[in-house]
């Protein structure tokens, strides 16, 4: 449960038996070979009583990142959500027309930055394939474009990270495993953009981690510039307990200087 003076937000994890009135959609790649889900990720705002159901695998992975509702009410928000499965290129190329309809390519890649200095491009081949677009990459100083995955899966994660803030502008974003594919060198970089980006669309951002080099990384973040620790807090969950224990972003810093465990 998460809560603040003007509104709560509570998610758990619900049986299928529970689900019976949910008509799960197909994954944004229309495959064949679509993986069934074991439980529901319930997501209820209490300012409407909204709620939103997140299809998980038996593992709990996130199955698809798109909202699903009950009872044909849909979330007045955008909700995005980010996993594994998320971030192949057609899962993309949708936001990245919206990126392209307003203009904002330039802004995408200069974020892109962070990962890959001398950038200048990205580009989404069109393709008849069902896996749908390839995504290349052009370089200054080079006039041949290279696929993105030359680059490795952080630069991927960082462009699926980013179309997801602009899909989910005023709405939220879930992310699994945020820190996976990611050099430990550039975790604390990668918060200070994503907290930066979701200040300026109004994006709440939730983002599951089993790293401590994910949480050591927020933590010097807050501690290098304390403005941000109203932007972050963590929320150990433990099913022992009733609820989750909540840290707050100016504790974080402490925390991991002490070598608490806050996972």
């Amino acid at each position: 449960m998460s809560s603040n003076d003007n509104w709560r937000l509570r998610v758990s994890v619900m049986s299928l038996d529970d689900l019976e009135d949910v008509n799960w959609p197909r994954s944004p790649l229309d495959r064949d070979d679509q993986i069934e889900p074991a439980f529901g990720l319930s997501v209820v705002s209490e300012i409407k009583e909204k709620n939103a159901v997140i299809p998980l695998t038996e593992y709990g992975s996130i199955i698809d990142y798109r909202s699903i509702s009950r009872r044909g009410d849909p979330l007045k928000k955008p909700v995005q959500f980010l996993a594994l499965e998320s971030f192949a290129s057609a899962s993309m190329a949708k936001a990245w027309n919206e990126i392209l309809t307003d203009g904002r390519e330039a802004e995408i890649v200069k974020d892109m930055e962070l990962l890959l200095p001398d950038i200048d491009a990205i580009h989404f081949l069109t393709s008849e394939r069902p896996t749908g677009s390839g995504i290349l990459v052009g370089r200054r100083g080079s006039r041949r474009r290279v696929p993105i995955g030359s680059y490795g899966d952080g630069i991927r994660r960082l462009l699926a990270f980013r179309l997801a803030l602009v899909s989910a502008a005023n709405g939220f974003v879930l992310i699994d495993e945020i820190d996976a594919g990611l050099h430990w060198t550039v975790i604390e970089d990668i918060w200070r953009l994503l907290g930066e980006v979701a200040a300026r669309s109004n994006v709440q951002i939730f983002a599951t981690t089993h790293s401590y080099d994910c949480i050591r990384g927020l933590g010097t973040l807050i501690r290098d510039h304390p403005h941000l620790a109203d932007q972050f807090s963590i929320h150990k969950l433990d099913q022992s307990l009733p609820q989750a224990v909540s840290l707050h972003g100016v504790h974080i810093p402490v925390a991991v200087d002490q070598g608490i465990e806050v996972r």
